[in-house]
Order: C-alpha cells, then structure tokens, then sequence
C-alpha cells in the first residue's frame, strides 16, 4: 500500500472516528463520559503509576508525558546504533533490551525536570512557529490562486497583517517571547502586501519560464523523431544521400538551439 493510500485510509479513520464521537456523544452522553472516565483511570491508575516507577517521580503529568515521549526517542535511536554494533547483529531481543535500559537509565537518571524543561523550549517554539507559518502558507497560496489582481489582493494582505497583529497582542502575556513569531509573521504579510506587484511578475515570468522549458522538450522530441524517420527514407532509398545530409545538419542545429 502505498504512502497516500495509508494517509487516505488513516484520515478516513480518524473522520469516521470524529463522527461516531460526534454521534455518540449526541445520542448517548452517558456513554461517552463511560468512554472519557475509563481512559483517564487507565492513565491515572495504570499508566501513570507504571511510568512514574520505571522514570522517576515528577511534579507533573505534562513532565512524565514528556519523559515518555523522551524515552521513547531516545530508544529510536539507541536501537539504531546497537543493532549496528557486531555482538547485536541478528539478535534483536537483546538489543531490544540493552537499548530498552540504557534510555531508561539515561531519562531517570540524567534527564531531570529542570534539563525536560530545557529540552521542551525548542519544541515550544517550533510548535508556535508551525501554527503562525503553516496557516500564512495556506493563505499566501490561496490569494495567489484566488483572489483577483488590485485592491482585493491588498485587502487580503492587509486582512492578514490585521490578524497576526491581534494574535501577537491577545496571546504576548500567553507566550512571551514566543509571541514574537506572531510579529514576524505580520511583517512577513506586510512585505507580501509592499511587493505583491514585483511577487506577480515572478509568478508570471516562472510561469512562461515553465511553459517555455515544455515547449522546447517537445520540439526537441518532434524533431529527433524526425531524424528517425529521414534515417529511414535514407536507408530506403526515398531521398539522396546529399539531401539526407542536409536535412540531418539542419535538424540537428535546431535540436542544439532549443536544448541550450
């Protein structure tokens, strides 16, 4: 199967799942709080207890949720580097096991609350960044495919400096710094809206660019395909050996100019 195939089949999942939530909670609430209440005892009588005594205690879920999720990284690519290692080699039990203990020794006993803090920043930001970006993304993609050439475009852009600008205030004593990407993404809606003439032009040079490239590849197609076809009439006797000579030197300049 392949990679969108799965995708496809994963997203249908997931939306199928998203409805028959949907539905279930809307016909049966009681069902649904039966369904919320089991996976919070499970993680608070089974999973947390478990991982609190394989990990260490921690001040907080969110902290043991990240240690998990460390652990298991940290096992991902332990497992890398000791099934490479010759003693480990075709013994997957073993190395499952060593890879098993040196990332739990390794988040018990090195990863602290105070260095998973540290560790989560990056990924902080990086998860601010993405939901600043991506949507600014979309949105640059949708005015230049969408939204008319004039005043419409400016008022998309300006739409958009408005609505990073609003978030950088409401979310700054949220964020902190972080909310910074806000700014910036705002400044980047302001540059798109100074230069969306210049922006355009590019669009439309790449675009000929583009159909120029195609254009060339099927002459060059068209015309080596007629070297074919004169070896042909040359080999059958239809034309000269002068006239074969000629026709192949002009094709074969033209083929030159149009691949250069």
């Amino acid at each position: 199967m392949g990679v969108m195939k799965k995708f496809g089949v994963i997203s249908s999942v997931f939306v199928l799942l998203v409805f028959a939530s949907t539905f279930v909670s809307a016909q049966a609430p009681g069902v649904w709080d039966a369904i919320q209440n089991f996976f919070v005892q499970l993680w608070e009588k089974v999973l947390q207890p478990f991982f609190t005594f394989i990990l260490g205690q921690v001040s907080t879920g969110e902290i043991l949720l990240a240690k998990i999720l460390l652990t298991f990284l940290v096992l991902i690519f332990v497992s890398v580097a000791v099934r490479a290692f010759p003693p480990f080699q075709g013994k997957r039990g073993l190395a499952f096991l060593t890879s098993f203990i040196i990332s739990v020794l390794a988040i018990r006993f090195i990863a602290t609350e105070e260095l998973v803090k540290t560790i989560l920043l990056p990924y902080t930001a990086l998860g601010i960044a993405i939901t600043a970006f991506l949507p600014l993304v979309i949105y640059f993609y949708f005015v230049e495919k969408v939204v008319p050439v004039g005043v419409y475009r400016k008022l998309a852009w300006i739409f958009s400096i408005v609505v990073f600008g609003s978030l950088y205030i409401t979310r700054f004593d949220e964020l902190g710094e972080s909310a910074y990407i806000y700014l910036i993404a705002a400044g980047v809606s302001l540059i798109f809206l100074w230069f969306d003439s210049t922006i355009q032009r590019w669009f439309r040079k790449a675009q000929l660019e583009r159909m120029e490239v195609t254009t060339s590849e099927e002459g060059v197609t068209k015309l080596r395909r007629k070297l074919v076809e004169l070896k042909q009439d040359f080999t059958e006797g239809i034309i000269t050996e002068d006239e074969y000579n000629k026709r192949r030197a002009q094709y074969s300049k033209r083929i030159y100019a149009l691949s250069k």
